[in-house]
């Protein structure tokens, strides 16, 4: 949980460092971990809206969750990361745009009105251009795409 007192916001996320596939096979588990981490927030969520005071009871927040201007619910992917749509509240973000934009902006709120944007999601012929590039071997040639990061101007 982070907050900013100065701009009235509360973040409550959960980290999933999810390893990295070494199979397209393992590509649904991982899934599965990140969508189990969002059912997660919904039902935080759930409870939380049902107990406003709750974590204010408990010392964590200086008032009860209802008092402040935005209350924000993040899954922050680390490693696999899946499109979910945001619902109510509720987004996923990647792990080092989140720590970027937590860094650079002047206010919580500042960040957590960026990342649901999700501009910072990588664009073909901004950041990478993908290159069909050819490869020979035993006489075999086999031509397949290759991202290319895209050198900042």
């Amino acid at each position: 949980m982070t907050l900013d007192e100065s701009s009235s916001t509360v973040v409550i996320a959960e980290l999933k460092w999810i390893r990295k596939t070494v199979r397209p096979a393992e590509i649904p588990d991982r899934d599965a971990d990140v969508l189990k981490g969002i059912v997660q927030l919904q039902f935080i969520k759930a409870f939380l809206t049902a107990n406003p005071d709750y974590l204010h009871a408990r010392g964590r927040l200086p008032r009860p969750l209802d008092q402040y201007g935005r209350a924000q619910y993040l899954l922050v992917a680390r490693d696999h990361w899946r499109w979910v749509e945001q619902d109510g509240g509720i987004a996923i973000v990647e792990f080092e745009p989140f720590a970027r934009l937590l860094e650079q902006s002047e206010t919580l709120r500042g960040a957590v009105d960026e990342l649901p944007t999700y501009d910072w999601l990588p664009v073909e012929g901004r950041d990478f251009r993908v290159q069909y590039d050819k490869a020979t071997a035993n006489g075999v040639t086999i031509e397949s795409p290759v991202f290319y990061y895209t050198t900042p101007a």
